[in-house]
């Protein structure tokens, strides 16, 4: 087994400082060897004038976008709030942060339903994956997503272990939430249902 002489919370930390070095790594890699846009679509566009009080538009006083979900931008937004507008570095280096968190679910996830080893392996796997360290590098909603649509994954484990219906409310939320940043998030959650049907069956009043 990996990480023999670490425990609980101390090996999380130590999957997340793994993945986040080798996803910094490619993405910086990414950056200087490859011609990237970086801006794409108009997610920095609405980040700025929302920042700016503009609502939700590609320009000031322009018309309103309906056409992008309004999670991703906001983020942006809060990102340009804390270390400038249209900063691309700090873009990038919270993007490869959220990718981490996403490896590390990744690692929870296997480690749940088969083992730490194919846990840590499907982690790391995950982190050297040059798509997904490609994203880090743009404006673009994948990373924030990915984290998120992990997460309904990684708490409907923990929903089915405890049986609790709050933590499955929580999958809800987290669906939620999937779909202001990509709404076809949303087709996520008919399988949902249906799986927890199957897994109920036995009891399917309970599980209704």
């Amino acid at each position: 087994m990996f990480f023999p002489q670490l425990q609980g919370v101390d090996r999380m930390v130590t999957v997340f400082t793994i993945c986040f070095a080798l996803q910094l790594m490619i993405a910086v890699a990414i950056t200087t060897n490859v011609s990237v846009m970086v801006k794409a679509d108009y997610y920095s566009s609405i980040a700025v004038n929302l920042l700016n009080g503009h609502g939700f538009v590609g320009e000031p006083k322009g018309d309103p976008i309906l056409w992008r979900a309004p999670l991703y931008p906001a983020f942006l937004a809060m990102v340009y709030g804390l270390w400038g507008e249209e900063n691309a570095s700090a873009v990038m280096i919270t993007q490869v942060l959220l990718a981490a968190m996403t490896d590390t679910l990744v690692w929870w996830i296997g480690s749940q339903l088969y083992s730490k080893t194919v846990g840590l392996l499907a982690a790391i796997g995950f982190a050297m994956y040059p798509l997904s360290a490609y994203y880090t590098v743009r404006f673009m909603p994948e990373p924030l997503f990915t984290l998120i649509l992990t997460g309904v994954s990684a708490t409907l484990v923990w929903a089915i272990h405890s049986g609790r219906a709050a933590h499955f409310a929580i999958v809800g939320v987290l669906v939620a939430l999937a779909a202001l940043i990509k709404p076809v998030a949303l087709g996520f959650a008919p399988f949902l249902v249906l799986y927890l049907l199957y897994r109920g069956r036995q009891e399917p009043r309970r599980a209704v």
